[in-house]
C-alpha cells in the first residue's frame, strides 16, 4: 500500500493560492482569445501551390490583408512536417509589407525536400510584427491559414 503525502500546511496552501490567482490575473489580462474584429478582417493566408524545384520544393502563398491596418514589418513562423507526422525544417518568412485590402503571393523555396515529402505546414506563430495598432499578440490572433491543396496549413 503506498501512502500519501502528508496534507499541506496552512503556508504552503497559501502560496498555492496566491501563484493561482496571479496565474488567473495574468491570463486575463492576455485575454480570452481573437479580438472579435479579427473574425471579420482577417489576414488570411493560403498554401495555394506547391512547385517542386531542382533543390526545392516552392510554396506559394497568398495573403490578403483585411485587417485594416497596413503591416510594415511580419515575419510568420512556420513548420514543415513530413508525410509521417515528423518535423521536417521551421522557416522563417518575411511576409511585409502588406498594404491594407491588398492581396500578395509570396513564394517560400523549402530547401532538401521535395514536394511530395510535405505531409503539413503549420502556422508556428508570429517572430516580428510592426504596424500602427498591433502589438505581436494581436497579429498572430489575425492570421488564418488555410490550404487549396491536399497538404494541410493550419495553426
Amino acid at each position: 500500500m503506498t501512502s500519501l503525502p502528508p496534507a499541506p500546511g496552512r503556508h504552503a496552501r497559501h502560496l498555492r493560492f496566491r501563484a493561482g490567482y496571479a496565474l488567473a490575473v495574468f491570463a486575463a489580462a492576455l485575454g480570452g482569445g481573437p479580438s472579435p474584429a479579427f473574425a471579420q478582417n482577417p489576414l488570411s493566408i493560403e498554401l495555394n501551390k506547391l512547385e517542386d524545384q531542382p533543390e526545392a520544393c516552392r510554396a506559394y502563398l497568398v495573403l490578403k490583408n483585411e485587417t485594416g491596418t497596413r503591416f510594415d514589418v511580419l515575419t510568420l513562423d512556420l513548420v514543415v512536417f513530413d508525410t509521417k507526422g515528423g518535423i521536417s525544417k521551421r522557416l522563417a518568412l518575411e511576409a511585409a509589407p502588406l498594404p491594407v485590402g491588398k492581396t500578395r503571393v509570396k513564394l517560400v523555396d523549402i530547401r532538401d525536400v521535395t514536394c511530395g515529402q510535405i505531409g503539413r505546414i503549420l502556422f508556428n506563430g508570429v517572430l516580428a510584427c510592426k504596424d500602427d495598432t498591433l502589438s505581436e499578440r494581436d497579429c498572430a490572433a489575425a492570421i488564418v491559414p488555410s490550404s487549396r491543396l491536399a497538404v494541410p496549413f493550419d495553426k
